[in-house]
């Protein structure tokens, strides 16, 4: 790196034969004993339900064929010259994050809602994701129980003045009591999901790179 070359591009690739979920940090240093890091995570499995995103964004490179339906890469034959694997070359693409929910097919969320409805949920749910969010995770815990078998433990459990009605806070300003409240709420919401992802980890769930602050909405996060 240098003022002829301000940049240089970065490839990780990550192979295990085991299920396994990763969340880790990647250091480079320079010849000045700087440091500059960059987080990463990964997840391998052999499903293609935990693998979709990845598939999705890829789907010029895979294919599913057989009975029962096998996983294989395309192979490349553009004026036939076969190049480099497939594999590779979907690791110098930019890539949305899979954080949020930007850019998916829809028709394959609203197909998704219908069946959970009569399948899954004992409420009606309208709108996939933001049910989710608004619902302060009570569709997702519906979901959970009825397709692991297993009842969430703590599920909705608020902590005692949590929500400010319990324990008063000192304050002469109305929006600083509403503020702290809020705030009360929404640490309440995070401690709920941490032993939400605790239990689903337990239980052989691949979630290294989920948060507890990704089940909040765009408001309270921010």
């Amino acid at each position: 790196l240098g003022i002829t070359k301000p940049r240089i591009p970065v490839e990780i690739f990550f192979q295990s034969n085991k299920a396994s979920s990763f969340c880790a940090k990647i250091e480079f240093l320079d010849t000045d004993s700087g440091c500059y890091s960059i987080p990463v995570s990964g997840t391998t499995e052999n499903c293609v339900l935990t693998c979709h995103n990845y598939l999705h964004s890829n789907d010029e490179f895979y294919t599913l064929e057989g009975d029962p339906a096998m996983l294989t890469e395309k192979e490349d034959t553009i004026q036939g010259d076969f190049g480099v694997a497939p594999s590779l070359k979907t690791g110098s693409v930019s890539h949305q994050s899979v954080a949020g929910y930007g850019g998916q097919d829809t028709s394959q969320a609203d197909f998704l809602m219908r069946w959970m409805n009569s399948t899954v949920l004992k409420n009606q749910m309208d709108h996939f994701p933001q049910d989710l969010v608004s619902s302060n995770g009570r569709y997702l815990y519906e979901m959970i129980e009825f397709l692991s078998g297993k009842s969430v433990p703590n599920k909705g459990g608020i902590p005692r003045g949590a929500d400010g009605t319990a324990n008063s806070f000192r304050s002469n300003d109305k929006n600083g009591k509403n503020k702290m409240r809020d705030m009360g709420k929404i640490a309440a919401s995070i401690q709920q999901y941490e032993q939400l992802l605790f239990f689903l980890k337990t239980n052989g769930a691949l979630l290294a790179s989920v948060r507890p602050e990704h089940f909040l909405s765009c408001e309270q996060y921010v």
